[in-house]
Order: structure tokens, then C-alpha cells, then sequence
């Protein structure tokens, strides 16, 4: 209800170090060389290894849900990327309100996002999320429908137009697991209550803690761990 469209969200500012790599490898598995190891990764070109993009997405992820808190759901976080971060670089997060509107029963909010780095702009992104309002009520958790139609852009090639909708359902590589959560919320710094074994997750909207929403390229399908822990 306080939300107001141009507002500046405050900035964030995260370093990025050797420490920093060594925690995107835990936190997302990806072994990569370019991501940890500076010999490789100058050898292709890069000037020192760098942060990778689940690292980026769970950053602005980390960043809209800081500013939202954790009665909010983030509906929706792209990205593109323009530069890399390396060690010795400092992450600059910003952000402005550039819409709000109601959906589904839902206030919603829309973010624009940047992150810089010492060469300047290294990323932009956009997150949607629904937030909680004393006109409408608290957030609820929504189905996704599998059947609404996908509406290809003016520049998507043919090849990709053939395939545009087609489903498959695959099981990723790795359980959901509260030890996995810790390690990316860690590489981030991410203290969403909802994301960690507490009162906050506990009694939260989904009785138990949850990964991440950013976090799923790297989870197995939907499953719970123990008896609180939820992928949503």
C-alpha cells in the first residue's frame, strides 16, 4: 500500500572476492573452470575468473526480496548481462519502483534493476512481485498453468518457433536440501527468514522453510526434505 511508482530502492553494495567464487561454486555447483579459476579463465579471454548467472539471478533475487521483505513472492526475475565481476570488484545493486497494479487478487510491484561494477554497468534486470496489502490481503501461493499459450517475439528465429511450447518435465541433478539452501543464501548474504529453519519460516505461509525461488535451475523436481522444507 506504500509502494509508489519512481521510487529509488536503497543501494547494495556487495564485494566481490576469491571467497565469493569459492561460495558460488558451493552454493550452485557449477564447476565451471572460468567461475574459480583465474589461469583458465584469462586463457579464454576474461580478464580473472568471475561470478556466474545463478549467482547474479540469486543476488537480485536477494535485493527485491530485501526491499519487499519476506510476505512478499517474487513472480517473475530476468536479466541480461554486459560485463563480468571479478575479484577486487565491488557490486553496486539499484533499483526503481517503475510499476504498480493488481493481479490474480494480488498487488503487484515491478522492479528495474542494475548491478555495477568498477567498469561500469554489468547487468540489468527486472523483477515482478507480489506483495502483501491491506486492501487485498496476504500473498498466496498461486499454480502455474501449463496451458496458457506462449507468444513468440518479432526476432525469435524459425527453428525455435518450431519447438515454442513443447513440454518436458525432467528431474534435475540435485535434492532440495536445507544444506544446499545454506550454501546459496551464503554466497550472497541472504537472510530471508523464509529460507532458514526458524520461527520466521515456521510460521510463514508455508509452514517450513523453502529454496530460493531463483535457486530451482539447480534443484530436482518439486519434493520436500525432513518434514519443513519446501522447493516452491
Amino acid at each position: 500500500d506504500d509502494v509508489v511508482e519512481g521510487h529509488r530502492l536503497p543501494e547494495l553494495r556487495l564485494p566481490i572476492t576469491r571467497k565469493t567464487l569459492l561460495l558460488a561454486f558451493a552454493g550452485t555447483r557449477d564447476a565451471i573452470p572460468y567461475h574459480h579459476h583465474t589461469g583458465f579463465a584469462r586463457s579464454t579471454g576474461s580478464r580473472d575468473a568471475f561470478v556466474n548467472t545463478m549467482f547474479l539471478q540469486a543476488l537480485l533475487s536477494r535485493y527485491a526480496t530485501d526491499w519487499s521483505g519476506p510476505d512478499a513472492d517474487l513472480r517473475s526475475l530476468s536479466l541480461a548481462m554486459g560485463d563480468q565481476l571479478c575479484p577486487g570488484d565491488t557490486a553496486v545493486l539499484s533499483g526503481t519502483v517503475t510499476r504498480r497494479w493488481e493481479q490474480g487478487g494480488h498487488a503487484r510491484a515491478r522492479l528495474e534493476l542494475g548491478i555495477a561494477g568498477d567498469r561500469g554497468r554489468a547487468v540489468t534486470g527486472e523483477v515482478v512481485a507480489a506483495l502483501p496489502s491491506a486492501v487485498l490481503g496476504p500473498v498466496r501461493p498461486v499454480t502455474l498453468d501449463d496451458t496458457s499459450p506462449i507468444r513468440p517475439g518479432p526476432d525469435m528465429p524459425a527453428p525455435a518457433r518450431a519447438v515454442l511450447g513443447a513440454r518436458e518435465r525432467r528431474e534435475g541433478p540435485y535434492p532440495v536440501s536445507e544444506a544446499q539452501i545454506m550454501y546459496w543464501c551464503e554466497m550472497v548474504r541472504d537472510a530471508n527468514p523464509l529460507y532458514a529453519d526458524g520461527p520466521g519460516s515456521r510460521d510463514g505461509r508455508y509452514g517450513g522453510l523453502i529454496a530460493p525461488p531463483a535457486a530451482l535451475m539447480i534443484r530436482s523436481e518439486e519434493r520436500r526434505v525432513g518434514k519443513e522444507c519446501r522447493s516452491r
